[in-house]
């Protein structure tokens, strides 16, 4: 039914907890030189299946890459040179990769990469949606909005009535290498009827 704003009381209570990230994304660059255009795309479509090939090799069979950018361009050293060359064009690839942990995070990006890559630009620790309780979170946080609630109709002094309507909010779940943990961190904004309040 209807209820009257006035006698409503909102809160939103949170609940976090501390979870090892159980995931990691890099941003790697592949590079490669050829006679065209064509040649040089396949030779880093190569790369980029090796380097997956590789990260499924070490200790996860779902690793996965995604293509940030991609860039071919005349190799300035072969247009000086004004003649037909076997790296007349560079291409350039941004990647990124992503792998579930296992062990020592910096020994897996450091045996997936080694050889492989140009350089690393960008390293992303998260929390996978299979791990940490956020069922149990949730219940944490509605507590927490409810306790709110009561301490704001005792001002009003009235009480806490039954509850109308509860919506939930999951924090991204990354954090930065060095953290030592990832904070997964759920809000619940709860809308309670007042005791003294009748559905109108």
């Amino acid at each position: 039914g209807y209820y009257d704003r006035t006698l409503l009381i909102t809160t939103t209570g949170t609940a976090t907890q501390q979870i090892k990230p159980d995931r990691v994304t890099i941003q790697v660059k592949l590079s490669e030189l050829g006679e065209d255009v064509g040649d040089v795309v396949s030779a880093l479509n190569a790369q980029k299946k090796e380097l997956i090939e590789a990260a499924q090799g070490v200790n996860d069979s779902l690793a996965s890459a995604q293509v940030v950018t991609l860039d071919v361009r005349e190799n300035r050293r072969n247009r000086r040179n004004k003649g037909k060359s076997q790296e007349a064009y560079q291409g350039d690839m941004q990647l990124s990769l992503t792998m579930k942990i296992a062990g020592d995070p910096l020994e897996l990006i450091a045996k997936v990469t080694n050889g492989r890559v140009e350089g690393i630009s960008r390293t992303r620790f998260e929390v996978s949606d299979s791990t940490g309780n956020s069922d149990d979170l949730k219940k944490q946080a509605l507590a927490d909005a409810r306790k709110q609630a009561e301490e704001k109709a005792g001002l009003l002094k009235t009480k806490l009535g039954r509850l109308v309507n509860v919506n939930y909010r999951e924090t991204p779940r990354q954090s930065n290498y060095g953290t030592g943990a990832a904070s997964l961190t759920v809000r619940a904004t709860a809308t309670f009827q007042r005791q003294d309040a009748k559905d109108q």
